[in-house]
């Protein structure tokens, strides 16, 4: 048998290859250099238009984040069958492996940056499902997966298992980020297809490392993130990770089973999971064990690390491991990396005053050894408001691989310190957190970084962020609005509403108007010239009927006029009795639709005190969140009052309103409403932001509004 060795270097050349016959495939000609280039700056020019991360005041600063995020985009492969080595493109360390760096660090940046990057992400994992599952049969587990600590292709390649294959929190980590992912998207499908399998697995992972006891669930013989302590009972996060894990498996069991019961009951023959297994699991989360020590008054790290001794202050040399046996660090209480810490900053439900010494408590005995340490200790800091501490450990992180601090730069950079080091804006002194209840924002930035602005993806729409000092500007770049928690306030960003006038917009009912009077004179003898069709179109009864009266010179009494409009609305209602969806003008139903999609608000704007009869007659009532009546209004159009009616009564600013009308009474009015207008229709309407003959031929522009986005007509 002949074997082929390829090497890395030449499989990456293959694959671009393909990739560059591919492109010269579908376009049938050569691809210049030139074009290549112009696709690049487009490219690039998007990405920073979704993601950036400014420190204005520190253009230094500001350069290193540049830096750290150009790294990060040419580091994170575009398909499934690669992840994030842990010195990306830039040096031989690790040799191109992935490690739990990509969850923890790295995936939560792409989940706020890029979706398909972290869907990839993702699914690389869940690729390597069916080798986890094998993996966890030779370490001697009768079901479950383990997937490797050290990989590229599933397999695991870490030689040292004290710090390896002992380190089970990285099953809880990659089941951590799919949940994350859930919280964000509520991906059904993705959760049938995918997460529900992946969580299952490793929460029966769960419970083959650990076992009920009575005074709980124990999980032992593990390593946690520190390094410098290995194969220890209930590390705490690890338990706390593990707990995370079997909840959520068991409550989207049920949304499962709920919500797509065939792929429920596909899953539960693939896998046999039975009844017994599932209440296993919500008794393990809800009995997982964890050590409280009364008399520090922090979370033990695990059973014994609060029983050991100090770290001898004369063995000084750092780091550690490359001057010390492994067994010796192992007797000392020494980290060296954020453990407990982590836990707290991912899985914030303790008592905020125990997170607080416990964090304490570690920060005083942490090496820092790890570069994967500093940014934790970052959030940790920015939640307790520890400005001096915050910006000693993100100068350290900044500067880690641009001024060598660790003299290892050569290897490669530090990609996991590069994330961390972002997330720590975002998150830090952002202060942006998923939740189950959504997103929260609570900002700390240390007086000494002065003004940071970052932009971000919240599901579908892009957030701008400015925080300057104690001052938060949240803004929508594109997309639908967006709810978000700002310092425990839930509000709306960039709500938007499309005010419709009714007759010449969504539907014809001006005709009816005109004949309705030319009715009522005609039982008083008069003769409605044809010239009056387009006068009474868009101004209130009062004032149309006052119009005819001038025009024949007669004069009314307030309670005749009553009597003659009542007349008239009778006649009116007569001929629109008989609307329905077809009297509604092409292209509205789609429109309107999309601007629920878009998650704008639609308002009614009209003279007609029949308005709300014909949309229950049209059936399209239910897309109006507000309809301004005219007995609201002491003055109509052109006057500004009913369009800042409805902007008052759908809680958005004027600004933030799109005015649609076919009369120029309408268009004045919503100009001095100070909103956007679009005018419908060949009338004098130059006064509008802009133009269209009809409302299905003014749908596109609409819709770009709403997302943000710049309207080019098409020539």
């Amino acid at each position: 048998m002949n074997i082929t060795f390829i090497s890395k270097g030449q499989l990456k050349l293959n694959r671009l290859i393909k990739y560059w016959d591919s492109l010269r495939s579908v376009n049938s000609e050569y691809i210049s250099k030139n074009e290549l280039y112009k696709a690049q700056i487009k490219y690039l020019e998007d990405f920073n238009r979704r993601c950036s991360i400014d420190i204005l005041d520190n253009k230094e600063l500001d350069n290193a984040m540049d830096f750290m995020k150009f790294h990060m985009l040419q580091s994170t492969t575009q398909d499934i069958y690669g992840n994030i080595a842990a010195k990306g493109l830039t040096g031989e360390g690790y040799e191109g492996h992935y490690f739990w760096d990509t969850e923890i660090f790295l995936f939560p940046l792409w989940l706020y940056w890029d979706e398909e990057r972290a869907k990839n992400l993702l699914l690389y994992r869940y690729n390597q499902l069916d080798a986890a599952r094998s993996r966890a049969l030779e370490m001697g587990h009768g079901k479950g997966a383990c997937f490797p600590w050290r990989t590229i292709s599933g397999i695991e390649s870490s030689g040292f298992f004290p710090a390896g294959s002992a380190q089970y929190h990285i099953n809880f980590d990659i089941a951590y980020t799919f949940i994350q992912w859930w919280l964000v998207n509520k991906d059904i499908n993705f959760l049938a297809e995918y997460t529900m399998e992946l969580l299952l697995e490793t929460a029966r992972t769960a419970l083959e490392i650990g076992s009920f006891q009575n005074d709980g669930f124990h999980i032992h013989c593990v390593t946690g993130p520190d390094e410098y302590t290995a194969i220890v009972s209930d590390n705490y996060y690890t338990n706390k990770m593990a707990q995370y894990n079997l909840r959520w498996t068991v409550s989207l069991w049920k949304v499962l089973k709920a919500e797509r019961p065939d792929s429920w009951a596909k899953l539960k023959k693939a896998l046999n999971i039975d009844d017994y297994e599932i209440d296993n699991m919500e008794k393990a989360a809800d009995e997982m064990f964890f050590i409280y020590d009364e008399k520090k008054g922090i979370i033990a790290q695990d059973s014994t690390f609060l029983t050991k001794a100090a770290w001898p202050e004369e063995n000084n040399l750092r780091p550690l491991l490359l001057h010390y046996h492994p067994l010796t660090i192992y007797r000392y209480q020494i980290l060296k990396q954020a453990d407990t810490a982590l836990a707290l900053y991912l899985l914030s439900d303790e008592d905020e005053e125990v997170m607080k010494r416990t964090f304490y408590y570690y920060e005083n005995i942490n090496s820092h050894d790890s570069s994967l340490s500093p940014c934790i200790c970052i959030l940790m800091a920015c939640r307790f408001k520890d400005g001096g501490l915050a910006y000693k450990y993100f100068m350290d992180s900044v500067y880690m691989d641009l001024k060598d601090l660790n003299h290892n730069t050569s290897d490669g950079l530090h990609m996991a310190n590069m994330g961390g080091t972002l997330i720590s804006v975002l998150s830090g002194f952002g202060g942006v957190r998923i939740k189950e209840d959504g997103l929260h924002i609570a900002p700390y930035v240390p007086k000494q970084f002065g003004r940071i602005r970052f932009k971000f993806t919240w599901r579908k729409t892009v957030l701008e962020i400015l925080i300057d000092g104690e001052e938060v500007d949240i803004k929508k770049v594109s997309g639908p609005a967006a709810e978000v928690i700002l310092k425990g306030k839930r509000m709306t960003v960039g709500q938007k509403a499309v005010l419709f006038d009714l007759d010449g917009v969504l539907t014809g009912t001006s005709d009816n108007h005109f004949y309705g009077w030319k009715r009522m004179c005609a039982d008083i003898g008069l003769n409605l010239p044809e010239e009056f069709r387009d006068k009474v179109r868009g101004i209130s009864r009062i004032d149309a009927l006052n119009m005819i009266l001038k025009h024949f010179d007669l004069n009314y009494s307030d309670e005749e006029k009553l009597l003659l409009m009542d007349k008239k609305n009778n006649y009116y209602k007569e001929s629109i009795a008989a609307f329905t969806k077809d009297n509604i003008y092409p292209g509205v139903i789609e429109l309107l639709e999309g601007i629920k999609k878009l998650g704008g608000k639609i308002g009614l704007v009209s003279v007609s005190k029949n308005a709300p009869q014909l949309l229950r007659s049209m059936d399209i009532e239910k897309y109006f969140d507000a309809i301004v009546a005219p007995s609201m209004l002491s003055r109509g159009k052109p006057y500004p009052d009913p369009f800042l009616a409805a902007a008052k009564m759908l809680s958005v600013e004027p600004s933030d309103c799109l005015g649609i009308e076919d009369a120029k009474a309408g268009i004045e009015s919503i100009k001095r409403a100070g909103m956007k207008s679009v005018g419908i229709g060949n009338d004098d309407l130059r006064e509008a932001d802009a133009v269209f003959n009809t409302i299905q031929d003014a749908s596109e522009y609409i819709l770009k509004w709403l997302e943000g986005l710049k309207w080019q007509e098409s020539i």
